[in-house]
């Protein structure tokens, strides 16, 4: 009785075993088309051919790979003999599938630009938070390095802490991410033209103190200055002229 049971169970999974062989797909056809476009860094089968076949056989048949793909924009062509020569090779492929290919096909990566006014966008926020208490402007910027990409999300990342010199020269790198991963880095230069904080003739909060005592009185700016530039101020109320340290738009601390 329980050998009966054994026969029985192994003619079953037989039987389920022969629903999922290769060689019950017949009428498999695999049609290779003349052009296509792939996004993924390797070509494969489903990426480039209609397949027919039952939906075991074509999502194993569509993962078959057949290589690297060309660079971001870029076309690889492939002869017919590769192509079969790589599909054939697969051991589940059933012997009387049919396959048509062209003498040769050419597939194509798809891609994605970033332009000197992203780099730029992408820029501008930096230094806007870099100084916040500084008038400024962009007045040049160049970028070089910049070329197709793969298709994805794309966003930029500097570590580049000093981006602007005393001079207001720009320069700093600049990393292109596409979905998370760099996938370039590219250089900014450019220059950037700051603004004076108070301007000659501005008047201003003078003030001057302790941690118990502070006095304020009103003064004018004899000099343009930036934030925490030294500049000469008059006192108002006295008409005497004092050096001052800019802390922030019309407001100068006295040095002594």
């Amino acid at each position: 009785m329980i050998t009966g049971f054994l026969w029985t169970c192994q003619g079953a999974l037989a039987d389920l075993l022969a629903e999922k062989s290769p060689e019950s797909g017949a009428g498999i056809e695999i049609t290779l088309k003349e052009t296509s476009t792939v996004q993924s860094s390797r070509i494969f089968l489903q990426d480039i051919a209609d397949i027919k076949a039952d939906a075991f056989l074509k999502e194993t048949l569509g993962k078959i790979d057949l290589g690297l793909s060309p660079k971001p924009d870029k076309i690889r062509s492939i002869d017919k003999g590769k192509i079969l020569s790589m599909i054939q090779r697969e051991r589940y492929l059933p012997k009387d599938s049919v396959i048509t290919c062209p003498e040769r096909i050419y597939v194509k990566r798809l891609s994605r630009k970033a332009s000197v006014q992203d780099i730029q966008k992408y820029v501008e926020q930096r230094l806007s938070d870099s100084f916040k208490n500084r008038e400024y402007q962009l007045v040049s910027l160049n970028v070089k390095g910049l070329e197709p990409y793969p298709s994805g999300e794309i966003s930029f990342f500097s570590d580049s802490d000093e981006m602007v010199d005393k001079n207001g020269k720009l320069s700093l790198s600049v990393d292109i991410v596409i979905d998370g991963k760099r996938a370039d880095r590219v250089s900014v230069t450019g220059l950037v033209g700051f603004y004076p904080l108070v301007r000659k003739g501005d008047i201003v909060s003078l003030f001057a103190g302790n941690d118990t005592l502070v006095i304020v009185t009103k003064g004018v700016c004899r000099e343009d200055g930036a934030e925490n530039d030294v500049i000469k101020v008059e006192n108002l109320t006295s008409g005497k002229i004092v050096l001052g340290r800019i802390r922030e738009k019309s407001k100068v601390e006295v040095l002594y």
